[in-house]
């Protein structure tokens, strides 16, 4: 689990465990493309909110690490 406080961003707040849209479309390492779009949640926050590690089941299923600017906080 992550200690590390919430991220705040233009769009919101980004914090562990909250929902967070993606952007732009992004790939995964296996090749999985994730759309923009794409809602998934925080799971990890890294480098003292420079970026998150977020977990996407739909449309596609894959676990991306994204910049923060890069997200939308939802609520």
């Amino acid at each position: 689990m992550t200690n590390e406080p919430d991220i705040l961003t233009k769009s919101g707040a980004l914090s562990f465990l909250g929902r967070a849209r993606l952007r732009a479309e992004r790939q995964a390492r296996d090749g999985t493309r994730v759309p923009a779009g794409a809602a998934g949640t925080v799971v990890e926050i890294l480098g003292g909110g420079q970026a998150c590690i977020v977990e996407f089941v739909d449309p596609v299923q894959a676990v991306l690490t994204v910049r923060a600017e890069d997200l939308t906080a939802l609520r």
